[in-house]
């Protein structure tokens, strides 16, 4: 679906990023993540075309449709809130206001004969001149056709639920979009992406103006979206809600990873993580200190324990013995044996 190879982006002497490359393939769901600065927007951005490579190469199909959801709204058309989600579906809605005009010309072409309108006597060439209802009719089936094709009789309906979910109101639809803050905005701004339905759906910390409500909405929405995901977020239990795969994005490289951010967390820790120092026993006494008296006083003393343990003590056995494991084969993520059961 989407190529990225060996990209180069910086800023002066800033070097974000330097042979970053990623694969996207239908359906995944990929959790973009790595420290501040690390160059996580500006990828979004290249991906895009907001912002132009230094190097390397970024290719998709033909006909891929991404949509992009920044962190922040720079600008947003002055509409109400109904008709700003609508309006990336501009064909449809103009589809279906010419179905209207249609309906009311064939209307009035079948009432005049009726009304008896027509001039008596009336010329050939004026005949020829009225509205033909046939022709009418043949361009209002074709552009049913087409309306139905793409669910247009549905997207209102759709526009509306979207809305709610994001924590609008029905009276917060022929709301203007200049009264609402810049959390709302970016609800309205959701609202129309998630409508779009794009192949690819680039979103930058976008739980940030949600509430509980509305993330979990959003949530149910998105796993239940058949399209490609790239989500920038500092939402950890999202990201392991949403994501198929995490893409870490640190030194200017990309490392990507099938599973979740708790499976990567516990895999690099895994590479870190101190060798255990197994328990030392030396003739059947550990080597932790004895106190020399009681929690209440001095200790009683007690026969010699020469020929107890002689008598009692013996090899711990092999269930006793820490168990260890070589290094699985293949692994990148594990540095050194691993203590089994730790």
């Amino acid at each position: 679906m989407l190529h990225i190879t060996d990209i180069s982006k910086s800023f002066g002497s800033q070097i974000l990023l330097d042979g970053a490359s990623l694969h996207v393939r239908p359906g995944m769901r990929i959790g973009l993540v790595g420290p501040n600065g690390a160059g996580k927007t500006t990828l979004l951005r290249l991906i895009v075309g907001e912002m132009s490579l230094d190097g390397g190469e970024i290719s998709g199909r033909k006909d891929l449709r991404i949509g992009f959801l920044p962190q922040e709204i720079e600008e947003i058309a002055d509409h109400a809130v109904i008709e700003e989600v609508l309006a990336s579906h501009a064909e449809v809605l103009s589809a279906e206001r010419r179905m209207i005009e249609l309906g009311q010309q064939i209307s009035q072409a079948y009432a005049a004969p009726a009304m008896g309108t027509a001039p008596a006597g009336a010329s050939a060439g004026e005949a020829a001149g009225r509205v033909d209802a046939e022709q009418l009719l043949q361009e209002l089936g074709a552009l049913q056709t087409g309306f139905e094709s793409v669910h247009g009789y549905e997207l209102e309906t759709r526009a509306q639920t979207i809305l709610r979910g994001m924590g609008f109101k029905e009276t917060d639809f022929a709301r203007p979009i200049a009264e609402l803050s810049g959390g709302w905005r970016m609800r309205v701004a959701l609202s129309r992406l998630l409508l779009e339905q794009p192949d690819l759906l680039l979103m930058d910390e976008p739980t940030n103006h949600l509430d509980l409500e509305s993330l979990i909405w959003l949530e149910e929405f998105l796993l239940s979206w058949p399209g490609s995901l790239v989500v920038i977020s500092h939402d950890r239990y999202f990201l392991n809600r949403m994501v198929t795969h995490i893409a870490d994005l640190d030194r200017g490289s990309s490392t990507s990873t099938q599973g979740t951010t708790t499976i990567m967390r516990e895999r690099n820790a895994s590479a870190t993580r101190p060798w255990p120092t197994p328990p030392r026993i030396s003739n059947g006494r550990s080597s932790r200190p004895r106190p020399s008296s009681g929690a209440f006083g001095p200790r009683t003393p007690k026969p010699s324990r020469c020929s107890r343990r002689s008598a009692n003590w013996s090899a711990p056995s092999a269930s006793t013995r820490p168990a260890w494991s070589a290094r699985p084969s293949g692994s990148a993520f594990l540095s050194r044996p691993v203590w089994v059961g730790w």
